[in-house]
């Protein structure tokens, strides 16, 4: 870009919104917010943060639903060591360790055995280590992997009753679920706290003492959805232009919205364009899919004891029945479904989790036909165990 565009750019900038600081920083996730705080610690004041949505927090969304929160995104602290989240909130006691262990529930409604239901969470847990097993699986997909070693191992646990052998075969699904999720619910050991957000508050400084916060409220401007940054090299100045058609000058941009932004709009939104080590890195880092639900239900039909259920559907079951009401673009989406766990500290609220090619097409359909299909997936699995409800309301 030539000195001359960028000055007519900067001049136009100046016509229509004079706004400037030293450090520009875009999205209030948690790296916008934790970018701020360590410039605001460090005697950095001059800074602008622009925030597409109407709220700070990107991932980590903590919502009120029923009698109390419940986190649309980020929920848990997984594991102790080497986690920033974890060495930042440790010392305010309120984490809570809960150990979970999801009974399963096979598609002809009734409880898969405890005992096998056990052996084969345990030869999963042993098969599949999040960010391991790298070197056992070099030349072949971490899938095939685990595919392998799955049905060797079940294989060598001389199952007899038939349906046992069944269920041992058809988890599979689940399995490859469970490794698609592995940074979501179904993780055994959990640390909890009631609304992630409070990770924000402690960044911010308003927990534990709210009287002592940064000023990062103020630094904030809401719905500024960004359309291009542009930089020059030999300034070293940028321009960010909004879609609302306001401009923002800066000596420095920090931007942090997450990959998938970044996969999207990468090509326009940069002036120059990104270097192409960049540019390889962004298009070949790939990005999983978990997904939330939440069931509101006039009061409990779950049991206190009731940890949450984990869904095993038959291969038959799916072969043998006409599932068109749940199916969209060709996939059957109530097939991509984990399972159900109730949501602590919100007594009325189950949460219900479901991965893979499903969740675009789940995060399109309305309200009325998602409750539909998880109310249908409550009958199928548990209506023989439990005397289930009607959900309230819903929301994803």
């Amino acid at each position: 870009m030539t000195n001359f565009c960028f000055i007519k750019l900067l001049f136009l900038a100046v016509l229509i919104k004079i706004c400037s600081s030293k450090v520009i920083i875009i999205g209030t996730g948690p790296s916008g917010i934790a970018a701020a705080t360590k410039l605001l610690k460090n005697n950095v004041s001059d800074i602008l943060i622009l925030e597409a949505e109407n709220r700070i927090g990107g991932r980590i969304n903590s919502i009120e639903f029923g009698d109390a929160f419940v986190d649309m995104g980020a929920e848990w602290c997984h594991g102790q060591e080497d986690n920033i989240v974890y060495s930042l909130i440790k010392d305010y006691n309120i984490l809570r360790h809960t150990a979970t262990e999801l009974a399963s529930f096979y598609s002809d409604g009734k409880q898969v055995d405890e005992t096998l239901n056990k052996q084969l969470f345990d030869i999963i847990e042993d098969i599949y280590v999040p960010d391991g097993n790298k070197k056992q699986r070099e030349g072949i997909s971490l899938g095939e992997y685990c595919m392998n070693r799955y049905f060797t191992a079940i294989d060598n646990l001389n199952l007899t009753d038939s349906r046992n052998q069944t269920i041992a075969y058809d988890f599979i699904d689940f399995f490859q679920s469970y490794v698609d999720s592995s940074e979501g619910a179904f993780t055994w050991t959990k640390l909890e706290w009631v609304g992630y957000k409070t990770i924000l508050d402690l960044l911010m400084q308003k927990f534990p003492n709210s009287s002592i916060p940064l000023p990062i409220d103020d630094k904030i401007i809401f719905n500024k959805q960004v359309q291009k940054i542009v930089w020059d090299s030999k300034d070293d100045n940028v321009i960010v232009k909004c879609l609302d058609g306001s401009w923002y000058h800066g000596d420095h941009v920090i931007f942090t919205p997450s990959l998938g932004v970044l996969k999207e709009k990468h090509g326009q939104l940069f002036e120059p364009q990104l270097p192409l080590q960049k540019q390889n890195a962004i298009e070949k880092l790939g990005i999983g899919a978990v997904m939330k639900i939440m069931l509101l239900f006039d009061k409990p039909w779950w049991p206190n004891t009731f940890t949450g259920a984990s869904f095993i559907w038959s291969v038959d079951h799916k072969n043998s029945n006409n599932f068109h009401k749940f199916t969209k673009l060709g996939r059957t989406w109530i097939f991509d479904v984990l399972g159900v766990i109730p949501v602590a500290n919100n007594p009325n609220v189950l949460s219900f989790w479901f991965t893979g090619k499903s969740i675009p097409i789940i995060e399109q359909l309305d309200n009325v036909d998602v409750l539909e299909g998880v109310n249908f997936l409550l009958q199928t699995f548990l209506g023989s165990t439990y005397n289930l409800t009607y959900p309230i309301t819903i929301t994803k």
